[in-house]
């Protein structure tokens, strides 16, 4: 309820500061940085959740810029079609990935489990895109039934 009452009540406020994008860079900037920090440091719950709590916050506002900058760009605008596929597949297939990728490489090292978290989800999404086009051109019928017509 507070969030609620203080979006509300400073909505222009955050209006200002959500469409600056030198303020969502930097903001982008100190979220990266500290997650770096942590992870080097291996550091306690505490700051792992303050890590997780900035990270919203960025992606928050940063959400709208990225979004306006990829929308315009028509091939984007083809993957899209596939979000609702995307959404129904992913997460068996981000599971797969991620421990796979740990098995190959060493569990102590805090920059490659890092860098596994930042890249599986992009690997994932373009697997599930690629399935989507293969499934929606040779077999409509069924990536019509599994995404509900949409």
């Amino acid at each position: 309820m507070a969030g609620a009452y203080w979006a509300f009540s400073s909505q222009k406020r955050i209006e200002r500061i959500h469409n600056s994008h030198i303020a969502n860079m930097i903001l982008f900037f100190v979220w990266v940085s500290y997650c770096c920090l942590i992870v080097d440091a291996k550091m306690g719950h505490i700051l792992h959740c303050i890590g997780i709590l900035l990270g919203i916050v960025c992606i928050w506002h940063c959400y709208d810029s990225v979004y306006l900058f990829l929308s315009k760009n028509v091939l984007n605008a083809n993957i899209y079609s596939y979000s609702f596929f995307i959404y129904l597949t992913h997460e068996p297939l981000l599971t797969i990935v991620k421990k796979t990728s740990l098995m190959l490489v060493d569990n102590d090292s805090m920059v490659a489990i890092f860098i596994i978290y930042i890249l599986s989800p992009i690997l994932v999404i373009r697997i599930c895109i690629s399935i989507g086009q293969i499934m929606k051109s040779k077999i409509p019928s069924i990536y019509s039934f599994i995404t509900g017509r949409r």
